[in-house]
């Protein structure tokens, strides 16, 4: 019986963080200058002037004598006037400043990259893929060629921080996500990853980049910013290489140098191995990105311990659990000094989402391969920043976000029991739904719900109902799970409970989203299945 999943916290993470990050300048509103009309039903500013020169006699028609109009006709024109001149300046000055702006977003750019950047946004914003394929493609390769200019301060407007220096890779790693994104949409997946891939290594300095010198042709030493993009950037590697459509490439790549080395003869599959050397690439970059990021954040002491540990000799049960693995792998390791992540403090350029994407994303990786040995510890860990005890040095109370996201890794950890462990599956869904409940009942997601949003949402009212339907999303899972697992061990009274309440809570959500309906059906279609089979009886 198949369960209601969600997506996992990862996979919106990054779907959020990959373009979002770039930093190449995103389409900016520029206001437009609108004609307006100023009407008036006044007759008074019609006003009829007396004529002081004689009449004038036309056959049988007598006109009066004209005067040119003075110049001050009286206050109300002045009004009018005073109105439409302050109307006209006013658009002027708006328009202006969304003209300075969205100059000022491409002034962080060389000339010599400006205007293919600028075409390149305007082509794929236009809908014109090829074009603005060609255009990314060439600001690409000029920035990799002025290295020397972009490793220069950024401009900054009067009154703001001068940029820093060094951030070449940065922009270049920018306009490379920027293209592979556009390549991603289009369904160019493999290319995509491609494209990636080489601005990986050039960040990191790997394969045909590790020989480059430093201050050589205006190169810069990388800094933990290039390394955290380095992190980011195997993030989404790491779910690209999840594709049918690239591993189906990446395969094909290794048979043909096979063939070149005589070796076409021998299978070719994707091994996993716990390491960043792993033949599979899914797991190799979501290895790599959480040990990278460990490395980042971590004390020097812990990560020193962790590389000593790594060294010594293994035991023979060490050897037998880490076989063919390597040293150093993420389960063979246990340093002798220990640190827990929500102890940390993260520097700016590191966020708990970042830790949280990372982890998530590899643990996510492992359940759907079916290795529980692998996925529960990294759960786990999730869970400790998600909701860290409250006797940790940063005592920061969790949001509403993070405790629907920590619902959320409970049901992946009974997802992960349910088909050996039903009891204790049970009881992970359970502990994720009262704090999911709770939570939902203090933020006032739901109607009944008497507290109002302020106790613990703070927030703009978009990012609120973001996160109400993520807690509602959550809820709605784990109650449909809890059916399910109830279900399978045959107690059939309970299960049609929690399938009831599934489908009550779906119909009152406000506005009945997409997730929502899904829910709804599939609780009216378990209710109906659980009735045919008592009639059978």
């Amino acid at each position: 019986m198949t369960s209601f999943t969600t997506a996992s916290i990862a996979a919106r993470a990054i779907a959020r963080s990959s373009l979002r990050s770039q930093t190449i300048p995103s389409r900016t509103w520029t206001p437009t200058l609108t004609r307006t009309t100023l009407t008036t039903g006044h007759a008074s500013l019609q006003t009829r002037l007396a004529s002081t020169e004689p009449t004038k006699q036309v056959g049988n028609v007598t006109t009066p004598g004209f005067r040119p109009r003075s110049s001050t006709t009286g206050p109300s024109a002045v009004r009018v006037g005073t109105l439409f001149t302050s109307l006209v300046a006013l658009a002027i000055a708006v328009t202006s400043y969304g003209l300075y702006e969205y100059y000022t977003s491409f002034s962080a750019w060389p000339v010599s990259i400006r205007d293919d950047l600028r075409a390149a946004l305007k082509a794929r914003n236009r809908g014109d893929t090829r074009r603005a394929e060609s255009y990314f493609r060439k600001a690409l390769s000029t920035a990799r060629s002025i290295k020397g200019e972009l490793n220069e301060p950024t401009p900054t407007p009067k009154g703001q921080p001068e940029g820093q220096r060094g951030e070449a890779m940065l922009k270049i790693s920018g306009i490379a996500i920027a293209l592979a994104a556009l390549l991603e949409n289009e369904g160019r997946v493999g290319e995509a990853y491609e494209v990636l891939e080489d601005v990986w290594e050039e960040v990191m300095e790997q394969g045909k980049y590790s020989s480059v010198v430093q201050n050589e042709k205006g190169e810069y030493k990388r800094g933990d910013r290039d390394r955290m993009r380095g992190v980011q950037l195997a993030q989404k590697l790491g779910l690209l290489g999840q594709l049918p459509e690239v591993r189906v490439e990446l395969l094909s790549k290794v048979k043909a140098r096979q063939a070149q080395d005589g070796d076409d003869g021998k299978p070719v599959r994707f091994a996993l191995t716990g390491t960043a050397e792993s033949q599979d690439p899914a797991e190799r970059w979501l290895v790599w990105s959480v040990e990278e990021l460990f490395r980042l954040v971590l004390p020097a002491d812990v990560h020193a311990s962790a590389l000593s540990a790594a060294r010594q000799p293994e035991d023979s049960t060490d050897k037998q659990s880490a076989k063919g693995s390597g040293a150093g792998t993420l389960n063979s390791v246990t340093p002798p000094t220990s640190v827990s992540l929500a102890d940390l403090d993260l520097p700016a350029w590191v966020t708990k989402l970042d830790l949280l994407s990372s982890i998530e994303a590899l643990g996510t990786f492992y359940a759907g391969k079916g290795l529980p040995e692998y996925a529960v510890p990294l759960y786990l860990q999730t869970l400790s920043i998600l909701l860290p005890p409250t006797n940790t040095a940063n005592n920061h109370s969790s949001t509403a976000s993070e405790r629907c996201k920590a619902g959320l890794i409970m049901n992946n950890l009974s997802q992960l029991l349910s088909s050996s462990n039903i009891k204790d599956a049970t009881k992970w869904a359970l502990k994720g739904l009262d704090i999911t409940d709770k939570t939902v009942q203090l933020a006032g997601f739901e109607a009944s719900s008497s507290t109002g949003l302020k106790e613990v949402v703070q927030s703009t009212e978009e990012r609120t109902q973001e996160v109400k339907h993520e807690c509602l999303g959550v809820k709605l899972t784990l109650l449909y799970n809890l059916g399910v697992l109830s279900d399978m061990a045959g107690d059939k009274c309970q299960a049609r409970v929690y399938f009831q309440k599934a489908y009550k809570t779906a119909t009152g959500v406000e506005g009945e989203p997409a997730f929502a309906k899904v829910a709804k059906a599939k609780a009216a279609e378990s209710l109906a299945r659980l009735e045919r089979r008592g009639a059978d009886k």
